[in-house]
């Protein structure tokens, strides 16, 4: 989906975020302001400390891309959400902030709710599976080595639940086949963060031997 250019870039942000079809941005937003008054940052923290899922996680996004001291501190608690989503957006957006704070939420985004069954997997994509991925660049993006064994680990748990007897390669292509088109570029190359992650001496990827 690209960011709907009519938009201030935090709404855009959201929207996208949230996938949120551009034909029905228009939509979702008029209802936003009639609950809220507005989109602004006031709007947005109204709507994250008093709203319904769908508008909690649109002003987590919103907040995290305007990046202002304010909306970081709103987030932070966010991370200990019992709704998986909030903890996973909060993560995602703090990481880009480069807050090292989100780092074990990141981590756990990357097993939590993985089915142990490949069947299971490929006839539930939900939307933890679409998500799953958006956390490996923040991850990378922070620099910190902590990352690493997490990344190793969730890259054999993912290889294991796909190989079934096949090889990687083949592995990786029952991946992408499963992913709507507009995701596969970026799970191609969260794919190979992870290939990256697994090798020995790659010092340029978060600055670790491995």
């Amino acid at each position: 989906m690209s960011e709907p250019t009519h938009w201030p870039r935090h709404i855009g942000y959201a929207l996208m975020a949230l996938e949120i079809d551009p034909f029905a941005a228009d939509t979702y937003i008029a209802g936003f302001i009639q609950r809220w008054g507005a989109f602004d940052h006031s709007a947005l923290e109204r709507a994250f400390s008093q709203g319904a899922e769908d508008d909690r996680l649109f002003a987590i996004n919103g907040l995290g891309h305007l990046g202002t001291p304010e909306a970081h501190a709103l987030l932070l608690p966010a991370l200990q959400s019992p709704h998986p989503q909030e903890r996973w957006d909060s993560a995602v957006c703090l990481a880009n902030l480069g807050d090292v704070q989100a780092l074990p939420v990141l981590c756990s985004m990357l097993t939590d709710y993985l089915p142990t069954r490949l069947d299971d997997y490929l006839q539930n994509l939900s939307v933890f599976e679409i998500r799953r991925s958006d956390a490996v660049d923040p991850l990378a993006g922070l620099g910190d080595r902590r990352a690493v064994p997490c990344l190793r680990g969730a890259l054999r748990q993912v290889v294991e639940l796909l190989s079934q007897g096949t090889t990687f390669a083949e592995a990786e292509g029952v991946l992408l086949a499963q992913l709507p088109a507009q995701r596969a570029d970026f799970s191609r190359s969260a794919l190979q963060h992870l290939r990256d992650a697994l090798q020995p001496g790659r010092r340029r990827y978060l600055g670790a031997d491995g």
